[in-house]
């Protein structure tokens, strides 16, 4: 136990509890919730002075008073807070020279191809946590989260990635570790993509600076791209092994396998909206699977009905713009993804089919809907709407083999 001042009394607090004023002052300087976890880990706290709303002081529970570098003394105004926080957070594990120590680690026994493939995947998903790699599939043993969290603190420990674990209830260390890409990591992902520097991966460290709103929905979304990849291991598990090797082939052509799946902030496009003004693309991912030999891509949006119709209604024309762009036909040649969406429960799922049915001009774009319980459970079932059909007093479900 250690102990607090605060309001000129001593207070027991646990290590890893937050004051509540420092939770209500964070929220009111918009400090991205990461760093509000690590106030509490790392024994800072926030207090506002008495004689002016707009005036903080910074105090740590070992160290005491904290003094502004600009006035030296401890007296701060909510600008100068939020950025010390940021330089004492954002790059705590931060290495001097990156590409130095990329150099350094790439000629290290320990840093195996495993290793690579874990950081590109959360290169491509920006968070991850322990469980959803595990889900992934790096190894197949019973012991595989402990060989996920032994690899991930190595690579944490030599500044590839970066984590943090989210407070519950104000807690701090209550969930499991969420791991991000960082500066080292960035120089990983720049060599095997054989990219010139790390510029041209479309990664910086302001993506780590992410609100937890937005973290929970980012986690929404790799649960689902899990759950795509964790059944197409089970139904490939599921063929038998005593086939010929052309009958086993054969039988691989009759299940999914996922090609790729990509987090929102790597898919963003500038448009030319109908109006003439721009328009941003950003859908919140990406997915691409493998059936019957051929590549057959998705757009995958998951709503957890935090926001109102008419907000989710604003996606359909931006959609629509890129139809009309034909930017997709190079990468996706020439087929324009379908988009899968997935939300909270099925009346929410009709209300959105319905939506997009009223929207929706351009009506050759094709909109699926679902749960995202029913995708967590099987993804490949007949677990789909089609928006065509949201007014209808029955639906009919149908899968995603059914088009191919």
């Amino acid at each position: 136990m250690s102990k607090v001042l605060k309001n000129k009394r001593l207070i027991k607090l646990n290590q890893y509890d937050i004051p509540q004023e420092t939770v209500e002052i964070s929220e009111e300087l918009r400090i991205p919730r990461y760093h509000v976890n690590n106030l509490g880990s790392k024994g800072f706290y926030i207090v506002r002075i008495k004689e002016s709303k707009e005036r903080f002081q910074v105090l740590h529970r070992r160290f005491g008073s904290i003094a502004n570098e600009k006035t030296h003394i401890n007296d701060w105004n909510g600008t100068e807070v939020k950025q010390y926080f940021h330089n004492v957070f954002h790059y705590q594990n931060r290495s001097e020279d990156p590409q130095e120590q990329y150099k350094v680690i790439s000629r290290e026994k320990w840093f195996t191809p495993k290793d690579i493939d874990i950081v590109m995947a959360i290169y491509y998903h920006r968070i991850l946590t322990t469980s959803q790699l595990t889900e992934l599939g790096f190894y197949s043993s019973k012991s595989a989260a402990r060989l996920i969290k032994s690899r991930c603190k190595r690579l944490r420990d030599n500044f590839v990635i970066d984590s943090f674990q989210p407070a519950v209830d104000n807690v701090v260390g209550a969930s499991e570790n969420h791991y991000m890409l960082n500066e080292v990591g960035a120089y990983v992902v720049a060599d095997y993509l054989e990219k010139k520097n790390i510029k041209e991966i479309g990664w910086t460290p302001r993506h780590n600076e992410i609100m937890m709103h937005n973290i929970y929905h980012t986690i929404e979304i790799n649960n689902i791209f899990t759950a795509f990849r964790k059944e197409a291991t089970l139904q490939k598990q599921r063929i038998n092994r005593h086939l010929t090797s052309e009958e086993y082939q054969k039988s691989l052509d009759d299940v999914f396998q996922v090609e790729k799946t990509i987090a929102e902030y790597l898919i963003t496009e500038q448009l030319s909206g109908s109006d003439g003004g721009k328009i941003k693309f950003n859908p919140d991912g990406l997915m691409i699977l493998k059936y019957n030999e051929n590549s057959v891509p998705f757009f995958i949006e998951v709503d957890r009905n935090t926001m109102q119709l008419y907000d989710f209604a604003a996606k359909i024309p931006r959609y629509e713009a890129y139809a009309r762009s034909r930017l997709w036909e190079a990468p996706f040649g020439g087929f324009f993804p379908k988009i899968l969406v997935c939300t909270t429960d099925e009346r929410r799922m009709i209300e959105l089919a319905r939506t997009v049915q009223d929207t929706l001009k351009v009506k050759a774009l094709n909109w699926y809907f679902t749960t995202i319980e029913k995708v967590k459970d099987n993804p490949y079932g007949s677990i789909w709407i089609k928006a065509t059909e949201a007014k209808q007093s029955e639906f009919n479900y149908v899968d995603l083999i059914e088009p191919y």
